[in-house]
């Protein structure tokens, strides 16, 4: 298969309490046409869902190449291939990234995410820093403020932890959304249950 990366932006969120979490499991979407979106269900670049549980907005946005150039053009599906390691419905990445969009600008301390990466490179972007490396367990623990943890569940299927303060930051072409990670892979990238807390 193409090693191709794709993106996953998470930006700032709407948070509530220092205690409790926020799941997005894709089990609950919806978007202004369809209420429920359902298995098979794909969004192009510049579509938005919104988690209806907790009224959270993802947004599909461009992928970028290691040359830092944008894909023409991309999608994520919401499928049930049980490759994340989770269950229910699953984000499986074609050539683009996720974003999640908040009303309020916050800091996390924490987030968290099932994933599932069977081939090409991964990124991950944390406080405007970008790490591109062959898999998420080669990139360093470390990450300035930021530590991050990978445990494999069941190769390749593993756990995501990011831990420490992580700010918001701009990213080009969307002057009006702050974020504050990007994780990403490939065609052969699926997540699941992405859980943050502040």
């Amino acid at each position: 298969m193409k090693n191709i990366r794709l993106l996953l932006v998470l930006s700032s969120m709407a948070l509530t309490g220092c205690a409790s979490s926020n799941l997005i499991d894709f089990d609950d979407l919806s978007t202004t046409t369809s209420p429920v979106v359902a298995v098979g269900q794909s969004f192009k670049v510049g579509d938005v869902v919104t988690h209806t549980e907790t009224g959270i907005k993802i947004m599909v946005l461009p992928f970028y190449w290691a040359n830092n150039q944008p894909a023409p053009d991309g999608f994520v599906e919401v499928v049930q291939d049980g490759k994340s390691g989770g269950t229910g419905n699953e984000i499986h990445f074609d050539n683009a990234s996720l974003g999640v969009i908040s009303p309020a600008s916050k800091t996390i301390n924490k987030l968290r995410l099932k994933f599932g990466e069977y081939g090409g490179n991964v990124n991950l972007r944390v406080n405007e820093d970008l790490y591109n490396y062959q898999d998420f367990d080669k990139i360093p623990p470390q990450l300035g403020p930021v530590k991050l943890s990978v445990t494999f569940t069941s190769y390749p299927q593993g756990i995501l932890t990011l831990t420490g303060p992580m700010e918001e930051f701009p990213i080009d072409g969307y002057p009006n959304v702050k974020f504050l990670a990007v994780v990403g892979g490939g065609q052969e990238l699926w997540i699941d249950d992405l859980e943050f807390w502040e």
